[in-house]
């Protein structure tokens, strides 16, 4: 694998920053959007492009729910706003973290995970093969706090996710 330099010439502020200690990816990544559109977009792409490849669904669900990170430190939200507000926000949260832990800390938001059915609305398991994208990562989930667990696959938690960012991010 190559790495090739960033083409994009370097901010002055982000290199006053570097300089002062404050990140060594702020020569990278310049802001939570860059993150978003060029770091977890392409990953959840990835994903639903290969929808049976479980490393990339998780990948993509990581890298998703870290843009909260960068809009915290840019004070775009806060971690409470991002649960209570956006739609799968804290079942990407239970998944990215559980990828992480090997588990999810709160059973109630999303449980079931299974790559090898695929029960999205408008769809069932029938004689004539799997919904519309075949295998998935899917599991039940909580839309939003409060909601009751209904199932769902990525593909519908990236799209949503995906919408509530492009709404929020400057």
């Amino acid at each position: 694998m190559a790495i090739c330099p960033r083409s994009e010439p370097q901010r002055p502020s982000t290199v006053l920053k570097v300089a002062m200690g404050n990140s060594p990816l702020d020569h990278l990544i310049f802001s939570a959007r860059e993150f978003f559109d060029d770091v977890a977009v392409p990953a959840c792409d990835a994903s639903l492009k290969d929808p049976g490849n479980r490393s990339k669904a998780l990948a993509g669900a990581v890298l998703l729910f870290h843009v909260l990170d960068w809009a915290i430190q840019e004070r775009v939200i806060t971690e409470a706003d991002f649960l209570a507000t956006c739609p799968y926000g804290w079942t990407l949260k239970e998944i990215a973290l559980g990828a992480k832990h090997r588990d999810v800390s709160n059973p109630s938001v999303v449980r079931t995970m299974s790559m090898t059915k695929l029960t999205a609305r408008g769809y069932s398991q029938g004689d004539y093969g799997q919904g519309p994208i075949g295998p998935a990562l899917q599991t039940t989930a909580r839309r939003l706090p409060g909601d009751e667990r209904e199932w769902t696959y990525i593909g519908e938690i990236f799209a949503e996710v995906d919408a509530w960012w492009r709404q929020r991010l400057p």
